[in-house]
């Protein structure tokens, strides 16, 4: 029989094929085989198991602190089940295969309890110059059972050092309670963020998400680095930064701070009982460029009439570009903070809503400071019921800021003021002042016919925007109506989201 001949050409081209199919299928392999999956599981588990499936899981938190995990590894925590003593981790995963630290099995999420130990820095959960790591699905608590000091104590504290650019640190759906005692201070709370060593470090897409985090003696949320300074000469700030869907309450301190970090976004925030052991806003920014603080509802923060901060929302001292925008402050004793500080400039506080803030509405810097950057502050909306005595400024003086379209309205004929310190190089245009003494020019102090004020509630469930908040709409015969002034550069929609057109400009936080 003749065999057949295959031309040289041929012969080559199948010779490649051949390769090819077999490198691709060794490709798939090697990419499906990447990372294992460990379990833990307090009960049934034993340090001396593989750890790689459920029947055998290892037991302890020393055993996981022991190993070197590799990137796509998943580190599993049996639900329902209680560790006490600390997880230290120093492991990093790579782009597209990161280190993921959760849990398994049905029943509630698995306790990490720091038991209030002050080694290995004194946190339930230690990250050190851990990149692409995700954290979640854990509960977390660190304290010794007593209402004093402990030592600065952390729920989970990720660390940044010897010049490394961390990047995606990712800690979501954790439930973080009970840290520390009854104390305030910035040194010891629920999630802490941090640069550290002589080498500048930072971080690159950091996320801070959907966490429920309270009764905390100290910080909800911080971040924090030494080589971040504005007015340094070189700077390594915090990148891609997203502090989102968090749920924080009853703090010692601020619920959250954000630090040494540009661009970032914090958003869809609940801030609840801010400051219980001192004084302290809801929520502020320190050290940024750019930072938007948006959709974020802050109630609560109260206590004892005086001059203190005690507001919801803060744009502090050198920070420059700052955007407060589309909040709900309520039931603060302030609501928006403006330091006077020189480095602070182009601080906007526009489309936000407040109501029934009890002690004054904007709150500055100390009177004897000044040299901050203009301020602008327009299509804000302010309700105050009955009964509630309040003064826009109060003692702290107004300065250097354009107040435009704003609505100030008092539902009492007599419970509204100015306070006790006049404003400086602070201009008046197009507000709304109902109720109480208007100031500047092309002013209107008619009622201006909101849907239905004083109904905001609390807890928004931001998942249903932009059907929130929507007592503070305008009817369709509000005088207020096309009656603000034009604004370039006006962030380009009102708090619900409607668009803007030139000439047509209401007056508050909604574009009718």
């Amino acid at each position: 029989m003749k065999k057949s001949k295959i031309s040289p050409l041929t012969h080559i081209f199948l010779i490649l094929l051949i390769a090819l199919y077999f490198g691709c299928k060794g490709n798939f392999r090697a990419q499906k085989e990447i990372g294992t999956t460990y379990y833990i599981d307090n009960w049934k588990g034993d340090d001396l198991n593989s750890g790689i499936s459920t029947e055998n899981a290892w037991k302890s938190l020393d055993k996981v602190n022991s190993m070197t995990f590799e990137p796509g590894d998943n580190i599993l925590f049996k639900a329902n089940g209680v560790w006490n003593g600390q997880l230290l981790l120093d492991d990093s995963g790579t782009e597209g295969a990161p280190i993921v630290v959760s849990s398994y099995g049905k029943g509630n999420k698995p306790i990490i309890n720091g038991g209030g130990s002050i080694r290995n820095n004194a946190a339930a959960i230690r990250l050190k110059n851990t990149s692409f790591l995700e954290l979640n699905n854990l509960e977390i608590t660190n304290t010794n059972g007593a209402n004093n000091y402990q030592g600065d104590l952390w729920a989970i504290l990720s660390i940044a050092d010897n010049g490394a650019e961390i990047k995606h640190v990712y800690l979501s759906n954790c439930y973080i309670h009970d840290v520390n005692g009854k104390v305030a201070t910035k040194t010891t709370g629920g999630i802490y963020v941090i640069a550290d060593g002589e080498k500048p470090a930072f971080y690159n897409d950091l996320q801070i998400r959907d966490n429920t985090i309270e009764n905390i003696g100290g910080l909800g949320i911080a971040t924090n680095s030494p080589h971040a300074n504005i007015d340094a000469e070189k700077r390594y700030p915090f990148l891609n930064v997203l502090i989102k869907g968090n749920f924080v309450k009853n703090t010692g301190r601020n619920n959250v701070i954000i630090r040494v970090s540009d661009d970032a976004v914090v958003e869809h925030n609940t801030l609840v009982n801010s400051s219980r052991y001192d004084n302290g806003h809801s929520i502020f920014n320190f050290n940024t460029v750019n930072c938007k603080i948006q959709y974020n509802e802050a109630y609560g923060n109260s206590g004892p009439p005086g001059d203190i901060d005690r507001g919801g929302f803060d744009a502090d001292y050198n920070s420059k570009d700052t955007k407060i925008q589309y909040n709900y402050s309520h039931d603060n004793d302030w609501g928006f903070a403006i330091m006077k500080k020189a480095i602070n400039e182009n601080v906007v506080i526009r489309y936000n809503i407040s109501e029934n803030d009890q002690y004054a509405i904007y709150f500055y810097g100390f009177n004897n400071q000044k040299g901050m950057g203009r301020a602008k502050i327009y299509n804000n909306t302010h309700y105050i019921r009955k009964g509630i005595n309040v003064e826009v400024f109060k003692e702290r003086t107004a300065y250097n800021t354009d107040f435009y379209n704003n609505i100030f309205y008092f539902e009492g004929s007599d419970n509204g003021s100015w306070g006790t310190a006049s404003p400086v190089d602070c201009s008046f245009e197009n507000n709304g002042f109902y109720n109480i003494e208007p100031k500047g020019t092309n002013y209107l102090t008619s009622d201006p016919k909101f849907k239905n004020p004083g109904a905001g509630g609390q807890d928004i469930d931001w998942e249903k925007y932009p059907n929130v908040l929507l007592g503070y709409q305008l009817n369709e015969n509000s005088p207020y109506i096309n009656k603000g002034r034009d604004l370039q550069n006006n962030g380009g929609k009102d708090f619900w989201g409607n668009s803007l057109n030139k000439n047509t400009t209401d007056i508050g936080a909604h574009e009718f």
